[in-house]
Parts: C-alpha cells; structure tokens; sequence
C-alpha cells in the first residue's frame, strides 16, 4: 500500500514517517513544500527510511496558504494515488486536510490516537467525550487520518530512495492571510479560580449578568459559561469545556447547562458541582453531585440574598 506523510512542523513530520514505517510492505511518500521548507530542512528528512520524497513547488508556499496547500496536495493525490495520508492533528495541518478531504471527497478522521492497516481497510481509534472514551471507527481506502503526536518516539534512519521535483499550477489564492492580531483573554483567570458560576442555553436573558457577577463575588469566583452557550449568545470571550479551560475547580454551580459535550472534562475534574436546571433529562446532571430542578432564573435571587444574610 502506499502511505503519504505531509506536514508543516518539520519535526512532527519525522515522526509522522516512523509511524508510517510501521506498517509492512509500505511505500512511504513524503510530500514537502518547496520554499516553505529550506534546503536545510529538506536534506534532513532525505535520510529518513522512505521510498519516495516528492517537493511541490510554487512561490505561494513561501508562507503558509491554506489554499495553495491544498491545490498542491490535490495534484499530487491524483497523480500518484496513495491509499493512506497521514498528518498531525495541529491546527495549520488540520486546515488543510480537512479542505482537501472535501476536494476529494474522502474521508478525513481527526485527533485519532493509533491506527492498524488490515488488507482494503484500516481500523483508527481515537478520543470521545473529552478523552473519557476511546472509540474504535473502520473505514475503506483512501483515508486521510491526523494523529496527536507522540512526545517520544523511534525515528527509522536511511536514505531517500527517489527525489522528485513537481510544479504545481496555483496561479493565486483566493483568500489572503491580512493580518494577525493577538486575542485577549482571560483565561489564566479562569485556570486560577477556584470557583466557577457557568451559565447556559436556559439563561436567556443578558440583563441577568450583573446578578450572576453579584454571586460569582459573593463565593470569590468567576463567571464564565459552556462552550455553546457562549458561540450562541457571545456574552464572553472565554469559557470553560472544550477548547477552553479545562482544570480541576472546587466548585462549579451551573446554572441552565444542557450541552454536555462540551463540558463534561471540568465537571468530572471538579471536587464539587451544582446544577441549577430546568430540565428535568439534562444529561450534566448524571455528573453534578447536587441537583436542583427548578428555574434557574426564578432561583438566582433568592440564592444571592440567603449567600448574603450568610456571610
């Protein structure tokens, strides 16, 4: 079978071609992108064990265009026809595989932990629910598959058996990198607290804020919410769940949480935690040690007034 590694990190891609070595009677291609990678970083991946390494040029790939990327791995893809693409699951390599799966309508699994090749198929497992279960998915060649690098691992020293040169025809992309602006966020603030007040999808109404920042300072806490409820309602800039903050707190109260995909690594971290939710089938409650079925609009201040005579 024939196995192509492509990535942007020189370093994550010697390892994408250790992984690729593993696999019995492989033809390894790798595909580098000529002006991207210089001369230095060419002849360092030639002495690793593959059998064929292919450098797509074009003046485009001095930078990283996601476009050109694409068309340039689209090219090769038909010239050569590989059964197996394998890339890393860091974002630029994500970005243009994930372009190119839809160009070739192809399957793309992401984020994938291991594979196993067995005769027209191959068997990828990779992480569900925030890492809580691992899944084991079967699909037909060809796949494109993006591994999480592993921190060691064992690279196959040899020599480059064929060199080949190809132009690629990208005349221009139609979308341009303007500029890059550093976002700010808080989230340092939300890894430090200890307490965290979430509010979600049942919290409807933004001049409910100032009460929920009222409770958040009576229990010296942040205010923050799932995921969903904050793509919906655009009240923050950060949040906690996935691709957010992950950390283990004392507390976390939530209040009108439903979404439980993207939230369910800080409620199983956490020492404590409190839903708040009408929902009598929320799915957060079968990882809340305490449940509270009611409004969780109506109950807000009655709660801030009972924390207040408290203190």
């Amino acid at each position: 079978m024939k196995v192509a590694c492509f990535s942007s990190y020189k370093e994550r891609l010697k390892y994408l071609i250790a992984k690729a070595n593993k696999i019995s009677d492989a033809e390894i291609h790798c595909i580098i992108f000529n002006y991207y990678y210089n001369k230095e970083d060419i002849e360092e991946i030639s002495k690793t064990n593959i059998k064929k390494l292919v450098l797509l040029t074009n003046i485009l790939f001095m930078k990283y265009d996601y476009e050109a990327f694409e068309l340039g791995l689209a090219e090769y893809f038909k010239k050569y026809k590989p059964d197996l693409i394998i890339t890393t699951s860091l974002k630029n390599d994500i970005e243009v595989c994930a372009r190119l799966a839809s160009k070739l309508d192809i399957p793309f699994l992401n984020h994938c932990l291991d594979f196993n090749v067995s005769e027209c198929k191959v068997i990828i497992k990779k992480y569900s629910y925030e890492g809580l279960f691992v899944l084991e998915y079967e699909t037909q060649f060809p796949v494109i598959i993006s591994l999480i690098p592993e921190e060691k691992y064992e690279i196959t020293e040899g020599k480059v058996k064929e060199f080949e040169e190809n132009i690629v025809k990208v005349n221009t992309s139609r979308v341009l990198v303007r500029d890059i602006i550093k976002q700010e966020t808080k989230f340092e603030e939300l890894k430090n607290s200890k307490v965290i007040i979430a509010i979600g999808e049942e919290i409807r109404d933004e001049k409910l804020l100032p009460k929920f920042e009222k409770l958040a300072k009576i229990l010296n806490g942040k205010l923050t919410s799932s995921k969903f409820a904050t793509l919906k309602n655009g009240w923050f800039k950060e949040w906690i769940g996935f691709s957010g903050v992950n950390s283990s707190f004392d507390l976390i109260i939530n209040f009108g949480v439903n979404e439980i995909l993207d939230f369910v690594a800080p409620l199983v971290n956490s020492k404590n935690v409190i839903t708040i939710t009408s929902n009598p089938d929320n799915e957060v409650s079968n990882f809340s040690h305490y449940v509270v079925l009611a409004n969780p609009n109506k109950l807000l201040d009655a709660l801030i007034k009972e924390l207040e005579t408290k203190k």
